[in-house]
């Protein structure tokens, strides 16, 4: 049953990256100026790390927007969210993957610089939301399951963390030269 629940979601996820429509390009890091996170939480630790993250993009002059994914719980209460940032749950994307929360449906209508996908590769709801970006340029780890939604991919292994996975994926931005 969780082989079908599995293939039917990817299914959805190719779906929506086919009705998706969006202009394509090349942006480095320094020409990014709106960039989207797509990133997991669920606890205090992971959102001090992603409170450190949008610090560090708004001392580099980016404009960041961050989707909080947390699974089927909801955050706790008190947390100190940075700012223009959308804690979600599974409950707020339909059984066809849908955004049912106005947040994520403006979210991937934005036309973003760059899109950071730093989420596992069962959020289904986020891949989805990856796949239907308005972002010229998306950027996420390696997943034989997701090659089509990403413009550049990372290999990582397993126990990689997220933070390095950002590191990674960060250095690599900062490589591409632009016009």
């Amino acid at each position: 049953m969780k082989k079908i629940r599995h293939r039917f979601r990817l299914y959805l996820v190719r779906r929506g990256l086919k009705s998706a429509t969006r202009k394509r390009r090349v942006n480095s890091y320094s020409d990014a100026v709106q960039i989207g996170l797509l990133c997991e939480a669920t606890g205090e630790t992971d959102v001090a790390f992603i409170r450190s993250l949008t610090d560090q993009l708004k001392s580099d002059l980016k404009n960041t927007t961050v989707v909080l994914y947390s699974g089927k719980k909801p955050l706790l209460s008190g947390l100190e969210l940075p700012e223009q940032t959308y804690p979600v749950t599974e409950k707020d994307f339909s059984w066809l993957l849908k955004p049912k929360n106005e947040a994520l449906a403006t979210f991937a209508g934005m036309e973003l610089d760059l899109l950071i996908d730093l989420t596992s590769t069962r959020a289904y709801g986020m891949k989805y939301l990856a796949a239907v970006s308005q972002a010229a340029y998306k950027t996420g780890a390696y997943n034989n399951d997701y090659n089509d939604i990403y413009d550049l991919l990372l290999q990582v292994d397993e126990t990689c963390s997220v933070s390095d996975l950002y590191n990674h994926i960060l250095h690599y931005l900062k490589m591409i030269k632009t016009k």
